[in-house]
């Protein structure tokens, strides 16, 4: 904690001398397509109110490509431009969401991060926050995946059967006639399997079309 706190002081006390998001040559393309999927629901602040770090304003491992203090509205890449993930990543971090569980504030910006990159691409900008998936519930999965796939699932377990995927919440039961069955794990709250099987979806949304098209139609739902 105590390198954090002395990176943050840092940080606050060069960031009136640093240029803001808007004021860069770089925003624009793909990270301004990127920041508009992130801003839909006026999620992020104003290009112009959020400052933006040069790369040897923060000290810190190399394998840190990123970082983000949403209170300043201050972001820091070691490379710039950035890769589009890693801007989309701590764009992430900058929303703030009341009474959200901070342990799932990673969660999502890890692995939402390249869907919204292939939103981006896509030129497709929701209707509703990406960061709403994780509050869908399991019976709206189980309705797009019907729909995107016209297979009627049954169950999660079902779909994970189908792609051949053995997700961490299903154990294998062997059947009487010697075939595997995909058996739900009871220690797993349905909560936690929606944070898994969303992003299983958003993960392979950008090489699988149906996946894609899956959580386009959760985003529906939110």
């Amino acid at each position: 904690m105590r390198m954090i706190d002395l990176m943050m002081t840092e940080v606050i006390a060069v960031s009136e001398s640093r240029p803001k998001l808007c004021e860069l040559d770089w925003f624009d393309g793909i990270y301004r397509k990127i920041f508009d999927v992130l801003s839909v629901e006026d999620m992020l602040p104003s290009p112009c109110q959020i400052t933006v770090l040069y790369p040897g304003d923060v000290e810190t491992r190399e394998t840190v490509y990123g970082a983000a203090w949403r209170n300043e509205k201050i972001i820091w890449f070691r490379v710039q431009p950035p890769d589009p993930v890693d801007f989309a990543h701590e764009l992430l971090h900058l929303i703030y969401i009341p009474n959200k569980v901070r342990e799932l504030e990673e969660v999502y910006s890890y692995n939402l991060a390249g869907l919204v990159v292939t939103l981006a691409r896509e030129n497709i900008i929701p209707e509703v926050s990406v960061i709403r998936l994780f509050d869908v519930t399991e019976d709206d999965i189980l309705m797009a995946l019907r729909k995107v796939y016209n297979i009627r699932f049954n169950s999660i377990e079902e779909y994970f059967e189908f792609i051949g995927v053995i997700p961490p919440f299903i154990r294998l039961q062997e059947g009487m006639n010697g075939t595997l069955r995909f058996v739900r794990s009871q220690e797993y709250s349905s909560r936690h399997i929606v944070i898994y099987v969303v992003t299983e979806l958003a993960a392979g949304a950008d090489f699988d079309p149906l996946m894609f098209q899956t959580i386009l139609e959760l985003l529906n739902y939110c």
